[in-house]
């Protein structure tokens, strides 16, 4: 094997382990803020002090770790944002004096189609038999003409109804696996980042709460 295809062999693997290292990130990101808890518990001389107020740092990233969440949540689903619905509740306080309340309706009416078609008959020309049997056979021209025309009438609208029903059929089963695919989303998504503000709200409850006793044992 030449020294080329060695490299290339390499250059791949590492490839393939940052994305693998890279898949579990969220783990890094919490195995880096406890040990920078821990280096800066170490670097403040590992006192109660230090070791209660490294404790309320990680729970305050813990909580917020769910607010994220949270907001995830409720922008998946096209809520707005806890923000603006305390603005939009702040807009609705009650004016001194009383509030003017309008309000307005509308009226819609609906569009009727009317469809009128024209039938062509023969009349005879005289009333001997030769005009007559003429006539007959003009008017039955002109009804198989009708009837054909409504056969193609029907099978046009058959085509035509049975494409819509198709088109609803895909679009229901494309808004079915959307909101398949949010409520995955929601119920998933956010379970590794609620375990990683677990993770650090539970370390930093251990180290706000028992502080002097941890603060003795690292002495």
């Amino acid at each position: 094997m030449t020294l080329s295809a060695v490299i290339k062999r390499l250059q791949l693997w590492l490839r393939a382990m940052i994305r693998w290292l890279g898949a579990a990130w969220l783990a890094w990101l919490a195995l880096a803020a406890l040990l920078i808890a821990g280096l800066c518990v170490a670097l403040a001389g590992a006192h109660e002090p230090s070791v209660r107020i490294v404790g309320l740092a990680l729970q305050v990233l813990g909580i917020g770790t769910v607010a994220l969440g949270i907001r995830k949540t409720r922008k998946l689903f096209g809520r707005p944002s806890l923000l603006s619905v305390i603005r939009l509740w702040l807009k609705r306080f009650p004016r001194y004096g009383g509030q003017v309340i309008s309000a307005s309706g509308d009226v819609t009416g609906g569009a009727t189609s009317v469809r009128a078609r024209a039938y062509q008959t023969a009349n005879p020309v005289d009333g001997s038999v030769e005009a007559r049997l003429d006539a007959l056979e003009t008017s039955v021209r002109h009804i198989h003409e009708r009837i054909s025309g409504v056969a193609t009438e029907l099978d046009q609208q058959a085509r035509d109804h049975g494409d819509a029903i198709e088109r609803e059929r895909h679009a229901r089963a494309a808004e079915q696996q959307r909101l398949w695919d949010r409520l995955e989303a929601t119920e998933t998504g956010g379970l590794s980042l609620s375990a990683v503000g677990v993770l650090w709200l539970g370390v930093g409850v251990i180290m706000s709460t028992a502080a002097p006793e941890i603060a003795r044992w690292l002495h």
